[in-house]
């Protein structure tokens, strides 16, 4: 009889599937002087979907903002859950956008607010999972980084223009990266992104 347990116990075992980390990494740089710890990460969870995380904290804040999606049979990336949570001087807030691809409905969320319905359009990403396809289309070499994004729900277009490659401060060591500036229709603000080449087009 105890063979017979310890024989099923061993074939239920081999049928348990563990998330998998395909990577993991923390670097440390400095905005305007103000050190910053970010961890990004990808998970290829049990049931066959991913999880891509970013988290990025500091003495005054902290971030952490992830995208769960799937990965389709033509290669492209179809997020189905995005949640953010922020903490800045101790204030604490979540929020999430849920995507229902048959209903092409994008519905976003935020603590206790009333929800907010986007409609969807095959193509649209989640605003963490265009972060990761910036990676992936540097290394690909194509030319243009432009990306349809539902964020806070809204629908975002991200354009971003190569400034040029300039040097940055990570882990204290100097390291070339490629500059970019999220194209706008006003100049009101702002958007800097900087990928290290040497780390793989890494958003730094």
């Amino acid at each position: 009889m105890k063979i017979v347990i310890s024989l099923i116990l061993l074939t239920l075992g081999l049928h348990i599937q563990a998330d998998e980390t395909l990577f993991s990494q923390e670097y440390k740089t400095r905005i305007e002087g103000i050190p910053i710890t970010t961890t990004r990460s990808l998970v290829l969870r049990d049931d066959g979907t991913y999880r891509f995380r970013i988290r990025s904290s500091n003495f005054l804040a902290r971030f952490q903002e992830s995208s769960y999606y799937e990965l389709l049979e033509d290669g492209s990336l179809r997020p189905f859950l995005n949640q953010s949570e922020r903490r800045i001087f101790g204030v604490a807030s979540k929020s999430e956008t849920r995507f229902d691809w048959e209903s092409m409905i994008a519905i976003f969320e935020r603590d206790d607010d009333d929800l907010r319905e986007t409609p969807l359009e095959p193509g649209m990403v989640d605003r963490t999972l265009y972060q990761y396809l910036m990676e992936l289309d540097m290394r690909a070499g194509r030319p243009v980084l432009s990306y349809d994004v539902v964020d806070k729900g809204r629908i975002r277009n991200f354009t971003f223009e190569n400034l040029g490659v300039e040097d940055i401060e990570i882990d204290n060591e100097l390291m070339s990266a490629y500059k970019f500036r999220r194209e706008t229709e006003t100049d009101e603000r702002e958007t800097l992104v900087w990928m290290a080449a040497n780390m793989d087009y890494e958003i730094v």
